[in-house]
């Protein structure tokens, strides 16, 4: 009985966390410099804000 509601709850989380999702983000292109997404930054004093550095290598 146990193994059973294991098996099951294993696989409504698997099976739960394969939904897609739709996000809202939006993603800058970064010109040389930088000027408009460093703008954007620093005009956002209050909200969480998030650097990544993102390499294809």
């Amino acid at each position: 009985m146990q193994r059973k509601i294991f098996i099951a709850s294993g696989a409504a989380t698997l099976l739960g966390g394969c939904a897609h999702r739709t996000s809202s983000a939006r993603f800058a292109d970064v010109a040389k410099g930088g000027a408009p997404l460093r703008a954007a930054f620093n005009r956002d004093l209050n909200k969480v804000r998030i650097v990544m550095l993102v390499s294809p290598t």
